[in-house]
């Protein structure tokens, strides 16, 4: 099922006001782009126009540079600082992570319930048959 298709086909509850996006990782390290990450954070904005929501996306990632603060500013993304992601959710919160280099489903699940989780982890790539 493609992305859009599942968007499509879930039902937001009015009472989500935020989207928070937390462990995306870099956009760009040392010129080079991570189109993975791009699109993780590409998707924070449209689960926000998906729920109708007025508010801004929220990131936070502690790997985040002045450079990537920058880029995500001017996509319309505020940027979170230090563990604000974290205190700001609950359960009026969209949380999506994929993957994330910190141990947010073990933080999550000790301090709220966000309205929505979207929450992933990255398999390998299996390896070929010898």
């Amino acid at each position: 099922m493609q992305v859009q298709d599942l968007l499509a086909s879930v039902k937001i509850p009015r009472a989500v006001t935020q989207v928070i996006g937390l462990g995306l990782g870099p956009l760009v390290v040392k010129s080079r782009v991570f189109e993975r990450c791009v699109l993780q954070h590409a998707l924070t904005s449209i689960l926000r126009q998906k729920s109708s929501i007025s508010s801004s996306v929220y990131v936070h990632d502690p790997v985040y540079t002045q450079q990537h603060r920058n880029i995500l500013h001017s996509a319309g993304l505020t940027v979170l600082e230090d563990q604000q992601g974290l205190l700001e959710l609950d359960e009026y919160n969209i949380l999506f992570t994929i993957s994330p280099n910190i141990p947010i489903k073990d933080i999550v699940a000790d301090i709220c319930r966000p309205g929505i989780t979207i929450w992933n982890s990255l398999t390998p790539n299996p390896r070929p048959p010898r």
